[in-house]
């Protein structure tokens, strides 16, 4: 221990603020003393060689002589013995420690003096704690008028030093409320220091049964949203309805004065509701069951060994995850094995069916293959592609009732246990609570975030965060000892390692994740801006078949790679090929082409000297030797083309008659020009039509 102190030193080691020490030592130095007691340590005041301030030296036992201890007053006599009068008498007496050290003892007895007999009857009227709240705003108008510096120093250092008697007496340090005590005190002594407010003269001050059953009526109501204030507005309101208050004291009440009840009475009426199971349950009815509902024997007893049942549900992660330039929220899917505590998380834009099929394809690779998987009646774990996962993997899926968490308690609580650790300590933690959230918010002013000034701490990326877990998950949670399994969860899966299933990866692949079909290219598959390629040379006799692939969602810097009809060829990497990769895919290539060059070659020396045409037509000809001729087939049936054959011969009869017709014309036509050569006149004259007219006509019909 050092042999002095500085306001300074013994601010940080008793968390107390300076301005609290410097107020001790003030009213200290003034009472002669020179003593400070801070938490029950009593330092002797002395001046610093610097001459700034005051050192502080821990009293040892022998110095502890002729030290002044005044004793507050304890009883009720005392208690308004002690400031209801202006003088008051001291009783002194001595003590010792036995080891030289004595100790003088002050106390203060005062008789009620000044106070007419309605007060003092009123007063000995008032409760125990009535009385205490007196007492204790009397001593704040002391301090107040003792004290140096300006309000908000008084307010922290009153806040420090009497901290429980403000939250019991509910009272707020305020100027107002100050101003309102010190007034109040130099018109009407302490009687004015009583809350008057709502009390009915006449009546005892004791507030009549209707009107606190009204009020707790009115807050039931309103699930407590209702203000005090308010409630004085309407049991007042009420009150003058009912004729038990006058119109002047109805209109008393506007200005907060009088009725039939105060303020300091419904707020004490509102807190005790606020306390009591029905507002808890009103509030929050889900807060309320989680808290609440009897939870009696072991939930656990149910799952008999590890991967026996398994719960899964979904949260809102109490951080934000930057996705490319984006801030934003995110989903957390937990999967929680009940025997073993065990768990396995994802964090998710959007918690769907594929999100849930990518984590239970983490899980079973993780821990196994489960025999019961419990989930509530979401749409996300009620789709067919689920259910056929489920019904192929022998896997029995339990449904809860609707909106009953209690039934899947284990994974609910995990998500406490992670948002209340891991999340706490991103530097995207965005609060559990809106209150926290605003909180959060709050601790940077408005003027610094809209000029920029305020220094803000990016989000981790979402691909950070969720690895992050993962390793957290791994290496923090399933290591630290659990008291309900008595061990820590690694300790106790690796207990149940005989009932542990397991299937391979590249079945829960093919199961579980997308399929694709793509083509293998000189280089290898290109996929998502990435090349993937065996490392053992598999794709070397590949270049331009089509395969399925599947891109591990664990690890996406791989692919499961499997044949069109399903079967299992290989994985490949998005690793950069080596030289001896490259070299064996080559040598597969050419292994496979020497073989199908070796086989062609024996094949086609097998067929070299074979006469494949004439092979076929003397088959042919043993096949249809019975066949009648195609010389020999036909006769006076008609065709298909006995429309245009009937034609043809209808236009032959027409030239047979036509030409008929032109001989006759032609002899005509001599006649005539044998008659033109004797007569000019007649040679003008001819038939009408020549024969080759005619033939043209009938030739272009």
């Amino acid at each position: 221990m050092l042999d002095k102190y500085s306001s300074s030193d013994l601010s940080n080691l008793h968390a107390v603020t300076q301005q609290y020490i410097r107020a001790l030592t003030k009213k200290a130095v003034d009472s002669g003393l020179k003593i400070v007691n801070i938490k029950g340590v009593e330092y002797k005041i002395g001046s610093r060689k610097s001459g700034k301030g005051y050192a502080y030296k821990p009293l040892k036992c022998e110095e502890l002589v002729n030290v002044v201890e005044v004793v507050e007053p304890k009883n009720e006599s005392d208690i308004f013995s002690k400031f209801f009068n202006e003088k008051s008498f001291l009783n002194v007496s001595n003590s010792s420690c036995g080891k030289g050290c004595t100790t003088t003892t002050i106390s203060t007895t005062t008789p009620i003096l000044g106070l007419d007999s309605d007060k003092t009857s009123t007063l000995e009227e008032l409760s125990d704690d009535e009385k205490e709240k007196i007492f204790f705003k009397k001593k704040l108008l002391q301090e107040y008028e003792t004290f140096e510096g300006t309000f908000s120093q008084f307010q922290e250092y009153i806040e420090t030093l009497y901290f429980e008697e403000l939250e019991s007496f509910g009272i707020n340090i305020s100027y107002n409320q100050i101003k309102r005590f010190k007034e109040a005190h130099e018109s009407n002594g302490v009687f004015g220091l009583i809350d008057r407010r709502g009390r009915a003269k006449g009546d005892n001050w004791k507030i009549k049964n209707w009107v606190v059953d009204e009020l707790k009526s009115i807050f039931w109501a309103k699930k407590g949203d209702i203000r005090a204030k308010n409630l004085y507005r309407i049991i007042n309101k009420e009150a003058y309805k009912r004729g038990e208050i006058s119109k002047e004291q109805y209109i008393a009440t506007l200005k907060g004065l009088g009725g039939v009840i105060s303020y300091t009475r419904i707020n004490e009426i509102i807190k005790e509701l606020k306390s009591s199971r029905e507002y808890k349950f009103l509030i929050n009815p889900d807060r309320f069951k989680n808290c609440y509902l009897p939870a009696f024997g072991d939930a656990r007893e149910k799952a008999l060994y590890a991967n026996h049942y398994w719960e899964i549900d979904s949260t809102q992660l109490d951080a934000f995850g930057v996705l490319g330039n984006k801030e934003s929220t995110w989903q957390l899917i937990s999967i929680s094995d009940i025997k073993t505590a065990m768990k396995v998380v994802g964090v998710v834009k959007h918690s769907n069916a594929a999100a849930i099929s990518e984590l239970l394809y983490k899980a079973f690779n993780k821990l196994g293959i489960p025999e019961h998987i419990v989930t509530d009646n979401g749409k996300d774990y009620l789709s067919k592609h689920l259910e056929q996962l489920m019904e192929e993997w022998g896997i029995k899926h339990v449904r809860t009732a609707p909106f009953s968490g209690d039934q899947k308690p284990f994974v609910e609580r995990h998500f406490g246990t992670i948002q209340n650790s891991f999340t706490e300590l991103l530097r995207g933690f965005k609060g559990h609570s809106v209150a926290q959230f605003q909180s959060i918010k709050s601790q940077t002013s408005v003027a610094d975030r809209l000029s920029g000034k305020a220094e803000k701490q990016a989000a981790e990326s979402i691909e950070i965060l969720a690895a992050k877990l993962d390793e957290w998950i791994d290496n923090v949670y399933s290591r630290e000892f659990n008291s309900s399994l008595k061990t820590s969860p690694y300790e106790a899966f690796l207990a149940d390692e005989a009932h542990i299933k397991r299937s391979n990866i590249q079945n829960l692949a093919y199961a579980f994740c997308k399929k694709e079909i793509v083509k293998v290219a000189k280089k290898g598959i290109r996929k998502n801006n990435h090349l993937f390629n065996s490392q053992s040379g598999l794709l070397g006799n590949r270049v331009g078949d089509e395969i399925k692939i599947i891109i591990d969602p664990i690890n996406q810097n791989q692919c499961f790679m499997f044949e069109l009809d399903g079967r299992f060829i290989g994985i490949a990497t998005n690793e950069k090929v080596t030289f001896e990769t490259a070299l064996e895919a080559k040598q597969i290539y050419k292994a496979e082409l020497k073989q199908v060059v070796n086989e062609n070659r024996k094949i086609a020396s097998k067929y070299k000297d074979r006469d494949f045409v004439s092979e076929i037509i003397e088959t042919n000809k043993e096949v249809f030797s019975d066949a009648k001729p195609i010389e020999l087939i036909g006769g006076g049936g008609m065709t298909q083309n006995s429309g245009n054959i009937e034609r043809l011969h209808d236009i032959a009869k027409e030239i047979e008659k036509e030409v008929a017709t032109i001989k006759e014309v032609k002899e005509k036509y001599v006649a005539w020009d044998h008659l033109a050569s004797s007569t000019k006149e007649s040679k003008k004259r001819k038939p009408d039509d020549l024969y080759e007219d005619i033939y043209l006509k009938k030739i272009a019909y």
